[in-house]
């Protein structure tokens, strides 16, 4: 129990970044651009 609780918070904090850095480049760029993150 001890090791699972940095591993789960690890993973909803991946998770987060990985939305907001798809609205902010989303937003600040066009199609392509998300394309680009999203195959990176």
């Amino acid at each position: 129990m001890k090791n699972c609780i940095p591993t789960v918070f690890y993973s909803v904090l991946l998770v987060v970044y990985s939305i907001l850095d798809g609205l902010f480049v989303g937003r600040l760029t066009d199609d392509i651009g998300l394309a680009a993150i999203n195959t990176a």
